[in-house]
């Protein structure tokens, strides 16, 4: 036989050896889907992944990628159980693929996993901030407080040691993975609940149920970012509303973010990144040259010192002496 012809062979030995040491690369791929398997509690290592020499674990992976659809980005996107589940197959196979071996990858998903469920212990029982004073109670005024409560609770980790203190290397390498899926699983239900609120009441109005309503329901829709039909609706809700009715301020933020998510310039400069030299500099806007005049018409201060705020930016590290 021809030298290529046991190539061939010996790849569709190694497909078949897959099959047999692992569960099937596309049935696994429906059981997460159908949410029959949680991959963040699936265990790799039982299942035989590391018995597989490392051709047929590529192998294996690749099918399991395949099969989830995960090549094109819109299949893990939005707030769709199966995109949620399917974004999670992401991170905890990649975190597979990262680990040298069953006994490397135990050591490292143990503590992770345990951690996360820390994690959402906390975030779960983070309580809601008291009533301003004079405030009338109001349940869906409650529910909201105690939303944006727990979505602070779980934003605010992103920059705390704690999370990651004393895991093992590969743990920590993997942390931000696990912490992320929490956007989805926090954000989503917050965005059901909010349009649900909307769909009976318009908006949390001012004058009807306080400003810090009226900034709370408006976080909730800035952090809405799997699902921007919503907040182009909520947009187009607010520009209608009279003015001391929401903060002209919230309008101009979530203004910015549907352009941007729309790829369009932003009119009031409020999205950006970190530069390079540690710097903060927002992302292209519409009629750049009027830019603090639209700012300033809102109470917001000049761009510059907006950009000055920005403390977080990575500075370059500083060159040694020569």
């Amino acid at each position: 036989m021809k030298r290529h012809g046991w190539a061939v062979l010996l790849l569709m030995g190694l497909a078949a050896g897959a099959r047999a040491a692992m569960p099937d690369a596309a049935q696994l791929a429906r059981d997460i889907e159908n949410g029959r398997i949680d991959p963040g509690q699936y265990d790799f290592a039982g299942a035989g992944y590391w018995e597989l020499d490392e051709a047929a674990r590529r192998l294996w992976f690749s099918n399991l990628i395949v099969a989830l659809g995960v090549t094109d980005p819109k299949s893990y996107q939005g707030c769709a159980p199966e995109s949620l589940r399917r974004e999670a197959a992401m991170v905890w196979t990649g975190f597979m693929q990262s680990a040298p071996d069953a006994a490397g990858w135990t050591a490292a998903i143990v503590p992770l996993r345990a951690r996360l469920a820390e994690f959402d212990a906390f975030v779960a029982s983070t309580p809601a901030p008291a009533a301003p004073p004079g405030s009338k109670p109001d349940a869906r005024v409650t529910e909201l407080r105690a939303r944006v409560a727990r979505e602070q609770a779980m934003r605010g980790a992103l920059t705390d040691p704690r999370w990651t203190r004393d895991l093992p290397p590969l743990a920590v390498a993997w942390w931000m993975g696990g912490y992320s899926l929490r956007y989805g699983v926090v954000d989503c239900p917050n965005t059901e609940w909010l349009r649900q609120q909307l769909a009976e009441i318009g908006w949390f109005d001012i004058a009807t149920y306080g400003e810090e309503a009226d900034g709370n329901a408006w976080l909730l829709v800035q952090h809405a970012d799997r699902t921007p039909d919503f907040q182009r609706e909520v947009l187009a809700h607010l520009q209608g509303l009279p003015q001391k009715q929401t903060s002209q301020l919230h309008v101009a933020y979530l203004w910015d973010r549907v352009a941007r998510a729309q790829g369009k310039p932003q009119r009031y400069g409020t999205q950006g990144n970190c530069e390079p030299d540690g710097s903060w500099k927002p992302f292209e806007v519409e009629d750049p040259a009027r830019l603090d005049e639209r700012r300033v018409a809102l109470g917001m201060s000049p761009i510059a010192e907006y950009a000055r705020g920005f403390t977080a930016c990575p500075k370059p590290a500083s060159k040694p002496a020569t």
